[in-house]
């Protein structure tokens, strides 16, 4: 219950997921429960054999992925840009919202 109210004030959620393993209920719930808001999909242990679906985790719905492999730093950049980017994109969404809130009574 705790976690799940922190989930819906986080202004960005990274859901982190074990590529080596095969895409689990327990994933798919919480896929469900982040994707309410904005949110990330992080792949881990890309450095082995990879047995992560995309499709079986998202039922097809739309998702910023990005692989990493923690052992070995792979991907750590592509993962600090997403993050970035997700960031900004929400900031400026929430700017945009204040903005129009004060100006229009909302």
């Amino acid at each position: 219950l705790r976690s799940k109210k922190q989930l819906a004030q986080a202004d960005l959620t990274i859901l982190l997921i074990d590529g080596s393993d095969e895409v689990t209920q327990e994933d798919q719930d919480l896929f469900a429960l982040v994707s309410e808001r904005p949110f990330l999909i992080v792949v881990n242990k890309t450095d082995l054999t990879e047995r992560f679906d995309l499709q079986a985790l998202t039922g097809g719905r739309e998702a910023t992925v990005v692989a990493i492999s923690a052992r070995t730093g792979e991907g750590m950049e592509a993962l600090t840009g997403a993050i970035a980017e997700k960031a900004l994109a929400v900031s400026s969404k929430t700017v945009h919202e204040s903005s129009v809130s004060k100006c229009c009574g909302r």
